[in-house]
């Protein structure tokens, strides 16, 4: 038995050693979401995408811990130390299995969410008193952000969601209606295209972009939607493409590491029964013996 035991603790040592690498891999990708992707939380009218950064940065952090205590007690063959680790297991999983279920349950409520509360910071938060509203500058941020840096402009391509929505806005009732005709601006310039000059971004032309002739053409007039200088695209369809490929990351990590878990418990059962019959039956010496 005492061979035995042995070959199950270097297994459980084994497996905590991948878990503690995979927990310190899983840290570094919510760290980068967080930082590189966070801004839209602010315009699709849900947190998922930065929940979904910060769960997996717990999630790293309590898989290196964990997985310590299921090295450290492999290693030292201390029954109270497994105990902890398994029902530290059993834990995660059960937590693992209920986000999977709210995941499926929350998935189809997301696309409505997100279009109509892009409308509505869009229309309501965008470019008005960002001096002495934080969140009407956060919003005004994140729009401004998402429309460069993903070349989109407005909520959809289709109507009263793309670019004439910003017609409607506050940003252009509050800003753009108190300047003379010449000077009013449909779009701010972050809808505008860009072009590379001596290693630089610069708009394409900001005027043909912004200040189209009155009233507003329709989608098509090539004096507007279809113009080179424009973004036409709406900005909805890559927020909800980046938040379900977040979603999708995490529910296949979740659905793999609940599988890690189930082999994990296994090998701390075996190993903890290992270890109660050398106490029983086998000698004094082997209980000492070491990994």
């Amino acid at each position: 038995m005492k061979s035995g035991a042995k070959c199950i603790g270097l297994c459980l040592v084994i497996y905590n050693i991948i878990c503690f690498i995979l927990g310190a891999v899983i840290l570094g990708i919510g760290i980068w979401t967080a930082v590189d992707r966070i801004f839209l939380s602010e315009i699709i009218g849900t947190y998922l995408y930065s929940a979904a950064s910060y769960l997996l940065i717990t999630g790293g952090g309590i898989i290196l811990i964990v997985s310590f205590v299921g090295g450290f007690g492999a290693c030292t063959k201390m029954r109270c130390m497994l105990i902890t680790y398994f029902g530290l297991l059993v834990l995660i999983f059960l937590c693992l299995v209920l986000a999977a279920i709210l995941a499926v349950v929350f998935r189809g409520e997301i696309e409505n969410t997100m279009k109509m509360t892009m409308r509505d910071t869009l229309i309501n938060k965008y470019g008005v008193n960002v001096h002495g509203n934080d969140e009407n500058f956060a919003v005004t941020k994140a729009w401004d952000e998402t429309q460069w840096r993903f070349e989109c402009c407005a909520v959809d391509d289709s109507m009263d969601w793309d670019y004439r929505v910003y017609r409607t806005s506050n940003w252009f009732q509050e800003t753009q209606l108190q300047q003379s005709p010449e000077n009013q601006k449909f779009v701010p310039e972050t809808c505008c295209k860009r072009i590379t000059v001596d290693q630089s971004d610069r708009y394409k032309n900001l005027e043909a972009c912004q200040q189209p002739l009155l009233p507003i053409p329709p989608k098509g007039d090539p004096s507007f939607g279809d113009n080179d200088s424009f973004n036409s695209k709406g900005c909805f369809s890559t927020g909800y493409e980046l938040v379900m490929s977040q979603a999708g990351i995490i529910l296949g990590m979740g659905f793999a590491f609940a599988l890690a878990l189930i082999l994990g418990m296994v090998i701390t059962v075996l190993l903890y029964r290992s270890l109660s019959h050398e106490e029983t039956g086998g000698g004094g010496d082997e209980r000492d013996d070491q990994l």
